[in-house]
């Protein structure tokens, strides 16, 4: 199974390829035109999932002048999805505590944002019955 996840944002959209519980790459990209060339370089590929953080607007958070940035990658993935007919899965931020526990780690804000993409892979993964174990395997692609 290959897996694109994303843990987007309003500038750093942080994302990870996993395959067969392997990591094949992961990075960030800045802004929503690498993150489209990005996706863009998926075109042709088999993906099975895309797996994607949530954005819900807080009331405790002001939102005031926003230009939701966040909402747009998500658009952007999202709508690159289903032109792929790729299924989406949205994940909570509330979920990467654990999700790191799985790996391991202690999960604290302002990690990179290509480890919580990874996070949030491993979470889709262990509740799929296909990550059993904290050792996902790095590899070069």
């Amino acid at each position: 199974m290959r897996i694109l996840c994303f843990d987007p944002g309003a500038r750093w959209n942080g994302w990870a390829e996993l395959k067969d519980a392997q990591v094949k790459r992961l990075g960030v990209a800045e802004g929503l035109k690498e993150l489209n060339a990005l996706l863009q370089e998926y075109n042709d590929e088999k993906i099975d999932f895309i797996i994607c953080e949530d954005y819900i607007i807080r009331p405790d958070v002001p939102h005031a002048r926003s230009r939701a940035g966040t909402v747009k990658s998500i658009g952007l993935i999202a709508g690159w999805a289903d032109m792929n007919d790729i299924p989406m899965v949205m994940q909570y931020s509330s979920q990467l505590p654990a999700g790191y526990g799985h790996l391991g780690m202690i999960y604290k804000k302002k990690k990179k944002h290509y480890m919580d993409a990874l996070v949030h892979g491993t979470i889709f993964l262990r509740k799929r019955g296909l990550l059993t174990t904290s050792k996902i395997k790095f590899v070069n692609s």
